[in-house]
């Protein structure tokens, strides 16, 4: 709906008549059939039309003739980066605004009509999927560097991003990593997290890729502006005592048997009790060489828990001689006194057992049951 700014209403006759004759159907004879017929022609059309000296005369907003048009490269990719040169802007009067970010262009014979068209700003927001060149088989446990194809020809550098549920679902993984392409293809490395072979089909989609974004920024991930300067603390490990110097702290260690050196390996693996550690050395008082007497010293020294009977301990191990039963050990019961009605059944079983020949008395005494 238009404003009318002046002149009696129009409904899209040419104003200059004072005259207004209504329009007559316009009926043409056409072949229908094998018949010739009168048909009215109706064009349908729903859109009014307007004289172009009325439409001057109303407030509308000004219409331009678009066309579009796709250029190509000789590398068959279509052209998006065009150089204008200061000879063009000149001779079509465009004014490039930095502050307003915008181009623009002054149209008609007014001087305070423009038109201005935005920069365009890359926001690197499209992605691009990535596929699996060739099939191939991912050994269990290793990482193995594969290629794969992007639609794009060329690009030094392109963020690729995984797909999560791809990884997940068949136990692999693809790091996020920066590709180079190079004919629309490129190599990437996937890690088989399984202890099976895992293959991987071509065509196989497993992420997408994108341009970084021209703006970025690095920063350290260690400031290193920041340092504490701390006093070392000479503490022993075993009773947490606090010494003021490592000589003090060595003599403590050498008294209470937890330091040793390395030529002797006397290593106490736990704050033994200093009974144990003079039973140890009554053990060896008996061996003459000296050299031996310090290995052997050093082998029970290092075991000297198996002597400490201050506190219990459970040894864990499978007895090696038992016969191993499936699908459990034998019922192991231990022996009491029965009922002499028990008794007497036990006796009449075995009895019958025997008759029948299916068992027989022992020749052996007594034997260990397991």
């Amino acid at each position: 709906m238009f404003k009318r700014i002046m002149g009696p209403a129009d409904d899209g006759a040419d104003p200059k008549f004072t005259d207004q004759n209504p329009s007559k159907p316009v009926m043409i004879k056409t072949p229908v059939n094998g018949k010739v017929l009168d048909v009215m022609v109706d064009t349908g059309s729903v859109v009014p039309i307007i004289h172009t000296e009325t439409l001057r005369k109303l407030a509308h907003r000004p219409y331009f003739h678009r066309r579009s048009n796709t250029h190509y490269t000789a590398n068959n990719g279509e052209l998006r980066t065009i150089r204008v040169g200061t000879d063009w802007i000149t001779r079509n009067k465009i004014d490039v605004r930095g502050s307003k970010k915008c181009i623009e262009v002054r149209y008609g014979n007014h001087h305070h009509q423009w038109a201005s068209v935005p920069f365009l700003v890359q926001t690197d927001e499209k992605q691009y999927p990535v596929q699996v060149l060739h099939s191939v088989t991912l050994p269990s446990s290793e990482a193995v560097l594969i290629r794969v194809k992007v639609p794009i020809r060329f690009a030094d550098t392109v963020i690729f991003n995984p797909d999560a549920s791809f990884g997940s679902h068949r136990k692999v993984l693809f790091a996020n990593a920066l590709l180079k392409v190079e004919n629309y293809v490129a190599s990437i490395s996937v890690i088989n997290l399984s202890q099976f072979k895992r293959h991987l089909h071509s065509d196989a989609l497993i992420g997408a890729i994108s341009f970084p974004s021209p703006v970025f920024q690095c920063l350290p991930l260690i400031s290193t502006g920041q340092y504490v300067h701390t006093n070392k603390i000479h503490q022993c490990a075993i009773c947490l005592e606090k010494f003021s110097t490592s000589s003090y702290l060595f003599d403590h260690l050498k008294k209470g048997k937890y330091f040793v050196r390395n030529s002797d390996c006397n290593h106490l693996p736990k704050n033994i009790p200093d009974t144990v550690s003079v039973e140890i050395d009554k053990l060896v008082e008996h061996i003459t060489n000296n050299e031996e007497k310090q290995e052997v010293l050093a082998l029970l020294r290092r075991h000297a828990k198996v002597f400490d009977t201050t506190t219990p301990s459970t040894i864990k191990t499978s007895v090696k001689h038992i016969i191993e039963t499936i699908p459990h050990p034998p019922i192991y019961q231990r022996p009491y006194r029965k009922s002499p009605q028990n008794q007497k059944f036990e006796d009449e079983e075995t009895q019958k057992l025997l008759d029948a020949n299916k068992i027989r008395h022992s020749q052996r005494g007594l034997l260990p049951l397991y």
